[in-house]
């Protein structure tokens, strides 16, 4: 489907839109007459201008997440277990403290995948044992040769 240059910028507008309030561009996209991903990403490159404005939707959008995170785990989740034993059903009402768990944890995978530098694991790097080196001096004097030799000699004693 061809676009005219108003309706590529009104579409794309609300295709921003709406990620910033929440909604996955995949969902979006299958809206009637919203573009194929392929051709929404096509439009996101022709401008710096595009770039940024998607690149803002997606940051509400994953502020939206977090907020959901804390919204999660500040209110409790009424639900039933049910346990099927040989006296028959066993049901219990409670806090569905592990489906709280699983929401909270895969929005925290989305959030780290989606901007890592803010919402990933921080990864350090240490290096323990030791770091040999080769050093190869190119002596054209007798004098330095001399020292070089005593410091190698002083060196090998430990000195």
């Amino acid at each position: 489907m061809a676009y005219s240059l108003e309706q590529i910028e009104n579409i794309f507008d609300e295709v921003c839109n709406r990620i910033a309030n929440g909604e996955a561009l995949s969902k979006v996209l299958l809206t009637e007459g919203m573009p194929s991903r392929p051709k929404f990403y096509e439009w996101i490159e022709s401008s710096q201008e595009k770039i940024n404005k998607y690149a803002r939707a997606t940051e509400m959008r994953a502020s939206l997440i977090f907020d959901d995170i804390l919204e999660i785990s500040d209110n409790t989740e009424l639900g039933e277990k049910i346990k099927s034993n040989a006296q028959g059903k066993e049901i219990t009402v409670g806090d569905m403290i592990e489906h709280r768990k699983l929401k909270i944890d895969a929005r925290k995978w989305v959030l780290a995948r989606m901007i890592p530098k803010k919402y990933g694991d921080k990864v350090g790097l240490e290096h323990s044992g030791e770091i040999k080196t080769n050093t190869t001096i190119i002596v054209q004097d007798n004098e330095t040769q001399e020292i070089l030799n005593k410091l190698m000699n002083d060196n090998d004693k430990g000195i």
